[in-house]
């Protein structure tokens, strides 16, 4: 990276630090922003039930997306393996030999 590019980088980071003090200040400062209820902790105490077997169906379906990776993975290994095998293959063929 040259000098100059690096000066123009410099500048553009500048000014996107002038635009961040341009920005409105967070819901959490402003006094109009509705606030969560606070009766909202009721709710789960009645679907007690319920959250279980969603928990076992989110385990279920984590565990089949990690096995559906672990096997993606598998495949591409064997790929990686492949290459490296005929690599080896092509290096032994153009080995001179006296």
């Amino acid at each position: 990276m040259s000098i100059s590019s690096a000066r123009a980088e410099m500048e553009k980071l500048q000014f996107l630090d002038q635009d961040n003090e341009a920005m409105p200040e967070s819901p959490s400062k402003n006094p109009d922003f509705p606030s969560v209820p606070q009766n909202s902790s009721a709710a789960p105490e009645a679907n007690y039930g319920r959250n279980n077997e969603s928990q076992h169906d989110r385990d279920e379906a984590r565990e089949f997306s990690l096995r559906s990776e672990l096997e993606s993975i598998r495949n591409i290994n064997r790929v990686v393996e492949d290459i490296i095998h005929s690599l080896d293959r092509a290096k032994d063929n153009m080995e001179v030999r006296f």
